[in-house]
């Protein structure tokens, strides 16, 4: 084999490379060097220690002769006692409460519990004076006992005379007064928000500026009808769209009731909101449209029509819609929350002049379907009433169409026929 020629620059390379290996493993031995003489004297030169939280073989025994002295009798004497709540309070970070006996007065007067906790009690150091020691030599589960039994804890005197006062003026209240919360709902578009505007403004709670300044607005926005819906849908949505979107609550005084009231949403799409107002109702207001084809709407279906006989001038005649409005929803969803008294309020029966065969005929279609879903009859008022024009709501109906046929109860009346549900307040 031939000899290869002499490269200077290839020995040259790889004695650099011999060279920085080299330097490299001297680097690594001078680092651990190095570490190994810094842990050897760290403590020379201010490195502290991490604490230990394991006991030393000491705290460790003098916790086993406290335990053990702790099963002798408390005769055992004063000083040993002493001795076993400090090895305690080392070891454990326990705070013994070695208090002295209250007297019979001060346990009397609800100060203190039987633990001796309580205002006023103090608490002696490991070192201890004579009422320290002495209370130390009492017995140990009367010293460990850290938990009040549920007669010790009382409830704030102003508070408790304010709860006091506001039950007995609920009791006492005068004519008989209770509160009622009163849901209103029915399908969309069949006069809730209208009708009970009306009726706060013919109670009073609502001021006849206010009302202009709705009709102003209303008649601005080109919904001049919305005019007294406006006074329960004040979001700009409801406004908008014409149609209310979630639960506006209002309160007024009858006769006999603070009334609660809960005017919900008749939308489909705004059903959950219905819910929430239905859950906490004591009665309800089922308000129907009593116009051509609003009943079939909001009972039969948006797909409901009437059929071709001497009747369709009135909208009578069963829909053909396969699914059922919210006439029919919100009846069957506030009976499932248990609402199970309801008022029928059959509306806008001034578009087809007060006919009481229309009112009849609504009233026979609705009573089978209530029955069946669980109202009992007893439990059902019915009664016709005009929104906008404020028939049969506070007053007798003033129209001769209406009041020709109609002597039953006014729509306050029937409010305060219902009965509210009892609250435990006093829980």
């Amino acid at each position: 084999m031939a000899c290869q020629p002499f490269d200077p620059a290839t020995k040259g390379q790889q004695l650099l490379h011999f060279s920085c290996n080299v330097l490299v493993f001297a680097r690594t031995v001078l680092g651990a060097v190095l570490g190994a003489v810094l842990y050897a004297g760290r403590a020379t030169v201010g490195i502290p220690l991490a604490p230990s939280k394991t006991p030393t073989v000491k705290q460790q025994q003098q916790a086993a002769q406290a335990r053990k002295q702790q099963q002798q009798p408390s005769s055992s004497g004063l000083q040993s006692q002493h001795s076993i709540d400090e090895a305690l309070h080392e070891l454990h970070g326990l705070h013994l409460d070695q208090q002295a006996d209250t007297t019979a007065a001060e346990r009397s007067s609800g100060r203190y519990s039987s633990s001796g906790l309580g205002p006023g009690s103090s608490t002696s150091s490991s070192s201890g004076g004579p009422g320290g020691i002495s209370a130390a030599a009492g017995s140990t589960k009367q010293r460990h006992s850290v938990w009040r039994p549920l007669r010790d804890y009382h409830m704030e005197a102003d508070l408790a005379r304010d709860i006091d006062a506001a039950l007995a003026g609920e009791a006492a209240e005068p004519s008989g007064r209770r509160g009622l919360h009163l849901v209103v709902m029915g399908h969309v578009d069949a006069g809730k928000s209208t009708l009970m505007g009306r009726l706060l403004h013919d109670l009073g709670q609502v001021s006849q500026k206010e009302v202009h300044k709705n009709q102003k607005e209303a008649a601005q926005a080109g919904k001049a009808s919305f005019a007294w819906a406006w006074i329960l849908d004040e979001r700009p949505e409801e406004r908008a769209r014409g149609v209310t979107v979630d639960v506006a609550v209002a309160r007024f005084t009858t006769p006999k009731h603070d009334v609660t009231l809960l005017d919900a949403p008749g939308h489909r799409d705004f059903v959950p909101n219905m819910i929430s107002g239905a859950a906490q109702a004591d009665a309800a207001l089922l308000i129907v449209d009593g116009s051509p084809g609003g009943f079939e709407s909001g009972f039969f279906g948006e797909g409901a029509n009437s059929n071709s006989n001497n009747s369709s001038a009135l909208g009578f005649g069963a829909g053909t819609g396969d699914v059922g409005g919210q006439t029919k929803e919100h009846a069957q969803l506030a009976r499932s929350l248990g609402v199970e008294q309801l008022a029928v309020v059959i509306s806008k029966l001034d578009t087809c002049d007060y006919s009481q065969e229309r009112y009849e005929y609504i009233k026979c279609q609705l009573l089978p379907f209530l029955k069946s879903v669980g109202y009992r009859e007893s439990r059902l008022q019915w009664l016709p009433a005009v929104g906008p024009l404020g028939h049969n709501l506070v007053a007798k109906p003033s129209e001769q169409l209406l009041s020709s046929w109609w002597q039953g109860p006014t729509l306050v009346e029937a409010i305060d026929a219902f009965t509210p549900k009892l609250r435990n307040t006093g829980a």
